[in-house]
């Protein structure tokens, strides 16, 4: 399991990770036959969440809240969002 967090977290930066999240965008809108309003307004809570942890753990320091640690955090809770539609059970 470390192995594969050490693969997914070598190339993820900022650039990586828009468009990282517009195929994750992309993909909800398809997944859930729905129009892309929808799509980002799901994006929008992993996204605040990702923001909020940041923002903690650099102690309100806003000059450093979208950094390294940031694109994976947000990159890991895409993943589990991508799981959890893929194979959950409310339909």
């Amino acid at each position: 399991m470390r192995a594969i967090i050490i693969i997914f977290s070598i190339n993820i930066n900022k650039r990586n990770m828009i468009i990282i999240s517009f195929i994750f965008i992309f993909w909800t809108s398809l997944f859930f036959n729905k129009n892309i309003g929808y799509a980002f307004g799901y994006f929008f809570i992993p996204f605040l969440i990702s923001l909020i942890h940041s923002c903690v753990r650099n102690r309100f320091e806003f000059k450093k809240i979208i950094d390294q640690k940031f694109c994976q955090f947000l990159f890991g809770i895409l993943i589990y969002a991508i799981i959890v539609n893929t194979f959950g059970f409310t339909s």
